[in-house]
């Protein structure tokens, strides 16, 4: 029995410019060989405070498929967007 291992490069940053924060990350594995399937990945996100107990965010991801094509009319990545709000007490 052998054990894969898992390798990739990421990198990461954080801003702040209140009252926002700002985020992005990106993921690239290492290939092992010319038939992985491995993907990049590239993560935004943004977090706007309203008031002391309310903030509205957004965030997008964006991955690409193993032939390094982002276009969507290849159908070889994905991404996913989403807006939203929360309240706490």
């Amino acid at each position: 029995m052998t054990a894969s291992k898992a390798e990739a490069l990421k990198l990461s940053t954080l801003t702040t410019v209140p009252p926002s924060v700002f985020s992005t990350t990106t993921n690239s594995p290492l290939a092992d060989d010319a038939n992985d399937t491995e993907t990049s990945t590239v993560t935004f996100q943004a977090l706007h405070n309203l008031s002391d107990h309310m903030y509205v965010y957004f965030e997008g991801y964006l991955g690409g498929g193993d032939d390094g094509v982002y276009g969507v009319a290849d159908e070889s990545e994905r991404s996913i967007a989403s807006v939203g709000g929360v309240y706490y007490f």
